[in-house]
């Protein structure tokens, strides 16, 4: 386990096979690579830059903190929990960020086998959904501004409601059973699937 204290600052650290580096707060990592099965974990305070996941690597984000230009790759998941908050993710590759109720994430990229899981109370506003990525929203969420685009794919759960979506270049909004979509454009070859009772 590395332990960043309040005022330390760690850069490029490698974390893999049941490693851990736990960011307390006012602490510091920046660029640090977490591979299979190695975690990081972000206390309120803490400032986290540029991690990169890999391999079955996780981020765990506790309440207060907040995570930047995070990349979420093979396998990887980065947890948003209650009172959590990321800026500017990067998703793909069978990488999945996982929002809690009271989680929220900002400017997500979600692209090339990518997930962007929602829970009921949970927040994403701004997402960019690209080619093979997927935004998957259950009820009880609270989504607004996803830009779905060149094959991505919105999936709403019964219960979901989404506003002020762009759909565009072949994505699709697909809206299940009493889940809704308010505002909504579409163009440019988007589609718009409303199953029974969306």
């Amino acid at each position: 386990t590395q332990e960043i204290s309040s005022g330390g600052v760690a850069s490029n650290t490698l974390i893999s096979s049941g490693g851990i580096q736990a960011v307390s707060s006012a602490g510091s990592a920046i660029s640090a690579s977490i591979k299979s099965a190695g975690t990081q974990t972000i206390s309120s305070g803490a400032s986290v830059i540029a991690t990169q996941l890999s391999a079955g690597g996780s981020q765990l984000i506790n309440a207060g903190a907040v995570a930047s230009t995070t990349q979420v790759n093979s396998g990887a998941t980065q947890s948003v929990t209650s009172g959590a908050s990321t800026v500017s993710t990067s998703i793909s590759s069978g990488g999945t960020q996982e929002i809690s109720s009271g989680g929220v994430a900002s400017n997500t990229l979600i692209s090339s086998g990518g997930i962007q899981a929602v829970s009921s109370a949970g927040s994403a506003i701004s997402a960019g959904v690209l080619s093979g990525g997927n935004q998957v929203i259950h009820g009880g969420a609270v989504i607004s501004a996803t830009q779905i685009s060149s094959g991505g794919t919105q999936t709403l759960l019964s219960g979901a409601s989404v506003n002020t979506t762009q759909i565009s270049g072949g994505a699709t909004q697909v809206i299940g059973n009493a889940a809704s979509a308010v505002s909504t454009s579409i163009s440019s070859g988007g589609t718009q699937e409303i199953s029974s009772g969306g």
